[in-house]
């Protein structure tokens, strides 16, 4: 099956109405909603249902504390749009966003759907955009002109839009280069961004939602630095905590035969794929229990999953 690939993503989004910024790096002792840290940050598969339901798990039980502060993985200019568009009757904000980034991963139904109820449900939330300045052509100068026409030009906003549309043109141009390059780029930006975004209300709590590569794992997804996850735990350490939400809980035991022996067997479901995959529309996932000794032998059809492509943790074995 295809190896999944991260395309550029809309998936949440950003701040309209900045505190002032605070200084130094830190987050103060203060803590607005009771939780178990004040950065919490959920690793998704995007536009996953799994993931998304459980992430609104997440901040409805945390929004009803106090919290309001949700950063995402979309760029600066985005999420200001995002924020204005909290704010309005209409959906024409939201329908236009999605009209710029269309074709990218988390630009599908279940994620306009998941943006909707945020905005229903909860809609003091304040979004904060840390990624680096996707459709920078469109969204982007979009909202250079917007705070242009507001007389905002002098504005930090504006300066942090411009600087945010230059590291979406730096990261395709090193990408274009050199992938590894690029990426590695596009996380160091990442953890700077939300370094920034965090100082600009500090004393808060904080739930982030992010690719899972960006929180699971210790390097940078296709490339070879930190991720971001790894350089927030050196400034932010034990009021930092993460959760990978995209794992599925069991849905039922099935006893199932193969050849001629019985097995009990976790079914996890079945995961919608087309938004990434042409071949397929939606594959499920079934654990065996206590078969690998009976399969280990078996002959390999190259056709795998990579480790962190499962519902549920695995590991390897050998031998």
């Amino acid at each position: 099956m295809k190896k999944v690939r991260y395309l550029i993503s809309l998936l949440l989004v950003v701040t309209l109405f900045l505190c002032a910024c605070g200084d130094g790096n830190s987050v103060e002792d203060k803590n607005e909603a009771e939780g178990p840290a004040r950065i919490y940050l959920c690793g998704e598969y995007h536009s996953d249902e799994t993931s998304l339901k459980k992430e609104l798990v997440r901040w409805e039980e945390f929004y009803a504390k106090g919290a309001r502060h949700l950063f995402i993985e979309v760029s600066y200019a985005k999420a200001e749009f995002m924020n204005i568009w909290m704010h309005e009757k209409s959906d024409d904000i939201l329908d236009k966003l999605w009209e710029n980034s269309e074709g990218t991963q988390g630009t599908t139904q279940i994620c306009y759907d998941f943006l909707k109820t945020i905005k229903e449900k909860f809609p003091e939330t304040i979004f904060h955009g840390t990624d680096v300045g996707h459709q920078y052509d469109t969204t982007g100068e979009s909202y250079l002109r917007y705070l242009e026409d507001k007389g905002m030009k002098d504005s930090k906003e504006y300066r942090i839009a411009e600087e945010n549309i230059e590291q979406g043109k730096e990261f395709y141009s090193k990408r274009r280069e050199n992938e590894a390059d690029g990426y590695n780029y596009r996380e160091n930006c990442m953890a700077e961004n939300f370094i920034r975004e965090c100082n600009s209300v500090p004393g808060v709590f904080i739930m982030g939602i992010y690719g899972d590569a960006h929180i699971s794992s210790d390097v940078a997804y296709n490339g070879t630095v930190p991720s971001m996850r790894k350089q927030l735990e050196e400034l932010y350490k034990d009021i930092l905590e993460t959760e990978a939400v995209w794992y599925a809980d069991v849905i039922r035991t099935e006893k199932v035969t193969i050849g001629e022996k019985e097995y009990d067997a976790d079914y996890y479901g079945l995961f919608d794929i087309s938004s990434w995959c042409e071949e397929f529309i939606s594959r499920e996932f079934w654990l065996l229990k206590d078969a690998y000794d009976d399969f280990k032998t078996c002959e390999l059809t190259g056709n795998v999953l990579p480790i962190d492509n499962y519902p549920t943790k695995v590991e390897l074995q050998f031998g």
